[in-house]
């Protein structure tokens, strides 16, 4: 004998059983915008953490190219005066008022030449503290005439001094004598807006 297992509504009752209720749909659709609203969250920090990374990263590498391009300035420091764009003369080493207010003004042997030009062997440079930051300046020609645009190599620098080291001890300005002589080291103290009180100390092409 076959006995069947339910009319027609049994069938339309097993099918409200399996499916969902309204509330159920709700709740579902809540914990999915929760979901979603954490994973764009967690989005939004990563992207913020990179950035902020990304910020340090750059702020760090102008700080290494600055001190890059101190070393390489300061270890090629020449012993020669040069002349002013009035014909003035210009000490081998000269800062403030003297240096047109650069922390510190001279010349140096062998300049960046990649494109393998004709080129004066020696050239002017200036440090200078800026609004903008630390800032190197370099003359086209020697003699004759003055420091060109600056580069901003230290954004955010503030409050640079420079102090010069002879046999005799640190000195505030370049000593002048008969004969002149560079100062075996320089030493330069800043403030940076995320490291604070930043000092370097360089050896001069004398005390190399």
């Amino acid at each position: 004998m076959i006995r069947s297992g339910g009319g027609p509504e049994r069938l339309a009752g097993a099918d409200l059983e399996d499916g969902f209720t309204l509330v159920e749909t709700l709740v579902a659709l809540f914990i999915f915008a929760m979901l979603v609203t954490a994973g764009a969250f967690v989005l939004g920090n990563s992207a913020e953490a990179a950035r902020g990374v990304e910020a340090v990263s750059d702020e760090l590498q102008a700080l290494q190219r600055t001190r890059a391009a101190l070393q390489a300035d300061l270890g090629q420091m020449a012993l020669r005066p040069s002349r002013a764009a009035g014909g003035e003369e210009r000490g081998a080493l000269t800062s403030g008022d003297r240096a047109d207010g650069a922390l510190l003004a001279f010349v140096r042997y062998g300049p960046d030449n990649p494109d393998g030009e004709e080129r004066p062997a020696l050239q002017y440079v200036g440090w200078f503290q800026t609004e903008g930051g630390l800032e190197r300046r370099a003359a086209a020609h020697l003699d004759g005439e003055a420091l060109g645009a600056g580069a901003l190599l230290l954004p955010g620098a503030s409050g640079a001094r420079v102090q010069f080291h002879y046999r005799s001890g640190w000195s505030d300005t370049p000593v002048e004598t008969v004969p002149a002589v560079l100062p075996d080291a320089v030493r330069l103290t800043l403030t940076h807006p995320r490291y604070g009180a930043v000092e370097q100390l360089f050896l001069t092409g004398a005390g190399a």
